[in-house]
């Protein structure tokens, strides 16, 4: 939840007017209701550079709103942090570690979540997942801004992470939990997916045939907290130095022009 207590100490900072007077921009601090970090977010929308990042779902958009704000402006505030176009895409490429750490740096991507999504068995530990009997794929569950970047888009920097036509493994690691999937969450991404599979097939772009699953989503679960920026907190960690941090460098040399400018 947001610190209404810091807000009361200005930390929202003063308003301020573009040159072409179309934008406004506003900072809010806001409180990760998991890790307590307290951050500044800046982003561009078309009347008002504002971007809430709410990893509590349960924030009521009265939060967002102080009594620094005009009753006008909390209005406006309010119209467009609704009319923000997110939208979710789940994904399995192998080990979540990376396909999470690489969409937490591009433009437009919200969050990217490490979890499960596949299986029969019902909140399923990792140790399970691994074992490869409950069905689950590891999957990255990205939250994005459908109006800064596409369904498509996400796609394309998908099947750049990883290899399509190895089935039920990535590499070394080999199981079903590492099959390549996209879990449609509605009709539309699922013809996206068969759109773009069918053309990556008809250029020939990999020498073997993909064999990533379409499916509708179903089972999913968010992976264990220590999973979550994973390569981020285990830098030193013998796979991430030999097997992440490869591929990361790789994608953000691959897709400059899309990723953040902290990233």
């Amino acid at each position: 939840m947001l610190n209404k207590t810091l807000i009361a100490k200005k930390t929202i900072s003063p308003m301020q007017t573009w040159k072409n007077k179309k934008y406004i921009a506003f900072a809010v601090h806001y409180q990760h209701s998991c890790r307590g970090q307290f951050k500044t977010v800046l982003s561009r929308r078309t009347l008002f550079l504002f971007n809430i990042r709410l990893y509590d779902k349960k924030t009521r958009l009265d939060d967002l709103c102080c009594d620094l704000l005009t009753p006008t402006l909390q209005a406006k505030i309010k119209r467009g942090f609704i009319m923000a176009n997110l939208q979710v895409a789940t994904l399995a490429g192998g080990c979540f570690w990376c396909i999470e750490s690489a969409f937490n740096t591009v433009e437009g991507v919200e969050k990217a979540i490490s979890g499960y999504a596949g299986g029969e068995k019902a909140d399923p530990t990792y140790e399970e997942v691994c074992t490869g009997s409950t069905g689950h794929a590891e999957v990255v569950q990205v939250t994005f801004d459908a109006d800064n970047i596409s369904y498509r888009e996400i796609l394309e920097i998908f099947f750049a992470l990883h290899d399509p036509t190895q089935l039920n493994r990535q590499g070394n690691d080999v199981g079903t939990q590492y099959r390549s999937a996209i879990f449609y969450h509605d009709d539309a991404q699922k013809a996206e997916a068969e759109k773009i599979i069918a053309q990556i097939t008809e250029e020939e772009i990999w020498p073997d045939p993909v064999v990533t699953e379409i499916v509708a989503v179903n089972n999913y679960y968010d992976a264990e907290d220590y999973h979550q920026d994973y390569f981020k907190n285990n830098p030193q960690n013998q796979y991430c130095a030999m097997v992440v941090a490869p591929k990361l460098a790789k994608f953000k040399k691959t897709f400059a022009s899309r990723l953040r400018s902290d990233a």
